[in-house]
């Protein structure tokens, strides 16, 4: 989670520093990427939250999680754009970013990785 968040706030700062873009960009932009940081918190939490039992219960833990996960992401990203009125621009761009710093992080090999 560490290099989404650290993905998120690059992509926000881009969008701050960008004449195009500026506060209410920013700010979509960090709303976009919390929503694919967060969701992904939720779901570990529901996937890993059940002790030991047998593989039935663990996998449906897993799918739980993962529905979960993509009906936090539909929910977030609806508010963010349609209740809220954020420009959706950022906020894709953020949630691009966010989930290919995800893919980066389960690429680098574990004996590699730092301990946080």
């Amino acid at each position: 989670m560490v290099w989404q968040s650290a993905a998120t706030l690059m992509v926000a700062l881009a969008w701050l520093a960008v004449p195009a873009g500026g506060t209410r960009a920013a700010l979509a932009a960090l709303a976009g990427g919390t929503i694919i940081v967060l969701s992904g918190w939720l779901a570990l939490v529901v996937a890993l939250g059940g002790g030991i039992g047998g593989a039935s219960a663990a996998m449906g833990r897993l799918l739980a999680g993962l529905v979960l996960k993509w009906g936090v992401v539909a929910l977030g990203l609806l508010a963010v754009v349609g209740v809220f009125r954020l420009p959706p621009l950022p906020v894709v761009t953020a949630v691009v970013a966010t989930v290919l710093a995800y893919i980066a992080a389960n690429a680098v090999p574990q004996g590699k990785r730092r301990r946080d």
